[in-house]
């Protein structure tokens, strides 16, 4: 038996007994000849003070050629991450080279994870919903008792008889949306709520004691007292019997305060308006105790036989008169005033009414209206409408009241006070109109907050009935 050794075998060297597991230089290292190493060969380079293996699959490095690093501290490994044999994994998927979110499953785990969200399965895109709109618009109707389960059509609303109806002929509507069993999507009933709707009975029994235009219209025909008129209508025949109280002013064909009645003219077909108790007349004959007459006049007719005599120094003045007009027997008739003032004293009142005759001759008016609660700023004006709706006011001629204060104080009509010779709180008070719906009344306040109420009392003449 032989022994067979390296030829630098030297035992009074201190070189390994195998050169190739010592270099001097990393030059040294990178120039050994592939074919003098085995794979696994480990040898220390004393120029880097690094130990080091070669293997022949390695890639030539430029610097240490096949070898690569093995360790530092001697434990044995390898610098190459591509030779780790077990490289950390994402999602089962090996780190190893250019991996994507995609790659390692990143992208499918967060969607997965949301709470909120569909499924593009649960959804439709826009094509299909465009789709699903063209064949609704382009469907017919058809009544079937059951769906089908074969040759179903898109564009058909299917009608299906509601199994829980309790009355009447009620359908479901079904549309398919692929042409499959599993397409069906219901999309409404025939059914209609008529819960809150009035039929025509109840309507008519809650109607029953309404009055309709024409009965309203037929009862306020018979109410003299509220056509009072400031131009008289054109006569009519629909008008005839109808009286009218004249307000406006005196001319040649009518007197202000006078009622007239249409009545058929003398011609035919022709109407015309007549004060109230007298007639139209062609003469009047006043004649003196002889029978002569004195005067010629054609006036109105007060009737026949009237009589009016004057017993001084016992001669008598006849007039038996066929006609008379009103405005020449002053000496004889008086006529009373067409508004009587008021004798009993004065009248406050929330309801407006007449209390005597403005110098145009039109009515004066008279409303008591409330002044309502208000806290007045502490400085400038505080504006308090009042409510004069449907007063129609041409005119405000007075204004009078009392204004109550949270003090206790109270003051009579409008103008200011001053508190005290020392004290610049004061107010002054005006009532003035807008418009025919609207006044105002205006308090100037100098003082701390200060809450008022009160009554106006205004007068006033109207533009109309």
């Amino acid at each position: 038996m032989s022994l067979v050794l390296g030829d630098n075998f030297d035992y009074k060297s201190s070189k390994p007994l195998d050169n190739r597991l010592k270099y001097d230089t990393v030059a040294q290292m990178k120039a050994v000849a592939d074919s003098t190493m085995y794979d696994g060969c480990t040898a220390y380079n004393k120029e880097s003070d690094k130990t080091y293996q070669w293997k022949s699959t390695n890639t030539v490095d430029e610097t240490l050629g096949r070898w690569r690093e093995f360790s530092s501290g001697g434990g044995g490994g390898t610098s190459d991450y591509s030779d780790l044999s077990n490289k950390p994994q994402i999602e089962g998927v090996t780190l190893s080279g250019n991996k994507s979110a995609s790659d390692l499953g990143l992208v499918t785990k967060a969607v997965n994870d949301l709470v909120n969200y569909w499924l593009k399965t649960e959804t439709y895109s826009k094509t299909e919903v465009d789709t699903i709109v063209t064949a609704i618009k382009n469907s017919r109707f058809e009544v079937v008792a059951t769906l089908p389960t074969t040759d179903i059509k898109t564009n058909v609303i299917y009608l299906v008889p509601k199994a829980d109806a309790e009355s009447g002929d009620i359908k479901d509507e079904y549309i398919n949306l692929d042409g499959t069993t599993a397409g069906w999507e219901k999309i409404g009933s025939t059914e209609v709520d008529l819960s809150n709707y009035v039929s025509v009975d109840d309507l008519n029994t809650a109607l029953a004691d309404y009055t309709t235009t024409t009965d309203l219209t037929t009862l306020l025909n018979g109410k003299q007292d509220v056509f009072q008129k400031y131009s008289m209508p054109t006569a009519t025949e629909e008008l005839v019997g109808t009286m009218y109280q004249y307000m406006g002013a005196t001319n040649a064909t009518y007197t202000h305060g006078y009622w007239y009645e249409c009545v058929v003219g003398t011609e035919p077909n022709t109407y015309m308006w007549h004060q109230t108790s007298v007639q139209p007349a062609s003469s009047l004959a006043v004649e003196d105790a002889d029978g002569t007459d004195l005067t010629q006049r054609d006036t109105m007719q007060f009737g026949a036989g009237f009589n009016a005599t004057d017993d001084s120094e016992n001669e008598k003045t006849v007039v038996e008169a066929d006609v008379m007009q009103s405005g020449d027997m002053d000496d004889i008739v008086t006529p009373l005033p067409s508004i009587a003032p008021k004798k009993e004293g004065i009248k406050y009142s929330t309801t407006e009414q007449v209390v005597g005759e403005w110098i145009d001759g039109k009515p004066l008016y008279q409303k008591t209206v409330a002044i309502p609660t208000t806290t007045l700023s502490t400085s400038g004006d505080t504006i308090i409408e009042l409510d004069c709706s449907q007063l129609f006011i041409d005119l405000l001629i007075d204004a009078k009241g009392i204004i109550k204060r949270n003090d206790s104080i109270q003051v009579l009509n409008f103008g200011w006070e001053q508190l005290n010779s020392s004290s610049s709180q004061y107010y002054i008070s005006t009532l003035r109109k807008l418009n025919n719906n609207t006044c105002q009344f205006i308090m100037w306040w100098g003082g701390t907050a200060l809450v008022i109420n009160g009554y106006a009392t205004i007068q006033y003449t109207k533009t109309t009935t």
